[in-house]
């Protein structure tokens, strides 16, 4: 069924016709279980295929040498992964780790970080971070592109106890020249900007002896702990904290994000296979799964990549309406596959009305409709509780600890002291007047007993 999208952005749909018959029912593709990959609206990658690489890689940034139907999506909310996501796909051969990334980026390619002055600071602004575990290594790789020098750095953290990151690391960085893709010891990294200007690519090998202390054999079922981070500079290049921050492929019932850096048994694996051309991986959101359009006739139709949300009628041949089978629908949701600029989605008609009878036996037309959607945007929370919401001088300001909600409180005359079990920014421990505003605050819990520990609080007489 072909369609093309007009001047007013209405889907114009060529007539289908199609005999009712169950028997079609066999030739459906199936899409992916309910909420599969997802938790809530945030993506739920455990584990990574890495596909044979099927000839000479070279590393520009461009992909046409590359299987990319092993790709997974990292994204924080759906509601944003058109602004803030990450599509990576893994290929090996005997001697190199390859990992590519399509990024969407409303500020892309855009790190001020210079790597010859600040080496450990690139993971703050379009930066991919790699969490992985090797067996007889444990490594952080944190790649960037400084854009003033037109330069890729990519910072290697090797653990000098693979069990441990705490006792500390021993790191090297890797500087290509400027417009060059080699970063030396074998390494090599390139970036291209999306023509429409809402993102790049990012392209990596890395020989298998810069991650392994002593190499393996490199085979089909080898694998690796290849955990992801990805972090969205702004306008400042990194000046600023992220704008934006996801962390995916994850160990199998782990959810644990907050310090993924550290936590590598939640880091999901990353394993070799011998072939190919693998089925693509689907993301449905549970609540719309849950309602998914079941039936037995399959209604195919095309719309542009870019489309968000779509809409199929059924009229009978003398154009009176049958069925109002899917409307308002994300596109993504019922895809079966891409082709450059046009994505094939399916719903499956019950062979019913909208009076819920069955339909005689005959043909029908396919009608429908797609557009880009309205949208809102996720900037920041509004503030917090506190009286102003930011950090004063005499401590009244802002309000509680940065990740962790409060376990523990006392109360001390008319006030209150508040404990909270953490605290790497803003107060572990504050204390409330009468009137509920906060009077003081500490980072350290030390003022009030246990609250850092077992989260009990103490108050003393005298």
């Amino acid at each position: 069924m072909n369609q093309r999208l007009s001047a007013t952005g209405d889907m114009k749909l060529k007539p289908a016709r199609f005999s009712l018959c169950l028997l079609l029912a066999a030739l459906a593709t199936s899409l992916a279980p309910a909420g599969e990959n997802m938790i809530g609206q945030m993506s739920q990658n455990e584990g990574m295929l890495v596909l044979p690489a099927q000839g000479k890689v070279v590393i520009d940034g461009d992909l046409k040498d590359w299987d990319w139907s092993g790709r997974v999506w990292m994204f924080a909310d759906a509601a944003v992964r058109d602004s803030y996501s990450a599509e990576v796909a893994a290929m090996w051969d005997a001697d190199n780790l390859y990992l590519a990334a399509k990024w969407k980026d409303p500020t892309p390619m855009f790190s001020a970080i210079d790597p010859a002055i600040n080496p450990n600071d690139g993971w703050k602004s379009d930066s991919w971070q790699m969490r992985m575990g090797m067996g007889d290594r444990t490594l952080w790789v944190t790649t960037w592109y400084y854009t003033a020098g037109k330069q890729s750095a990519l910072h290697l953290a090797y653990w000098r106890n693979p069990a441990d990151a705490k006792n500390g690391t021993a790191e090297q960085i890797l500087i290509a020249n400027p417009g060059s893709t080699s970063l030396g010891k074998g390494a090599e990294m390139a970036y291209k900007a999306d023509p429409d200007g809402k993102g790049f690519v990012q392209e990596i090998r890395l020989p298998w002896n810069l991650l392994f202390k002593a190499v393996p054999e490199i085979k089909p079922g080898l694998a690796m702990r290849l955990g992801c981070e990805f972090l969205w500079g702004d306008v400042t290049g990194g000046k600023a904290p992220p704008a934006h921050r996801i962390a995916d492929n994850m160990a199998k019932g782990r959810t644990d994000r907050q310090f993924y850096w550290t936590t590598k048994d939640a880091w999901g694996e990353a394993r070799l296979v011998e072939k190919g051309n693998v089925p693509v991986r689907q993301y449905g959101i549970a609540t719309v799964q849950s309602a998914r359009i079941e039936g037995t006739v399959p209604v195919r139709v095309s719309v542009p990549v870019t489309a968000k949300r779509f809409t199929i009628a059924i009229d009978d041949e003398q154009g009176n309406r049958v069925r109002n089978l899917a409307g308002d629908l994300d596109p993504r949701d019922y895809a079966m596959k891409e082709e450059g600029a046009i994505r094939s989605v399916e719903v499956k008609w019950d062979c019913l009305d909208d009076a819920g009878a069955q339909v005689k036996p005959g043909a029908y037309k396919i009608r429908g409709l797609a557009h880009d959607g309205l949208d809102a945007l996720y900037e920041m929370c509004f503030y917090n509780p506190g009286t102003p919401p930011w950090a004063t001088g005499d401590g009244r300001g802002a309000w509680g600890a940065d990740h962790t909600a409060p376990i523990a409180v006392a109360a001390a005359g008319d006030g209150m002291a508040v404990s909270f079990p953490g605290a790497e920014g803003g107060s572990g421990t504050i204390g409330l007047g009468a009137d509920g505003r906060k009077s003081w605050g500490e980072k350290c819990e030390r003022r009030l007993e246990g609250a850092a520990g077992g989260g009990r609080i103490s108050r003393h007489q005298g």
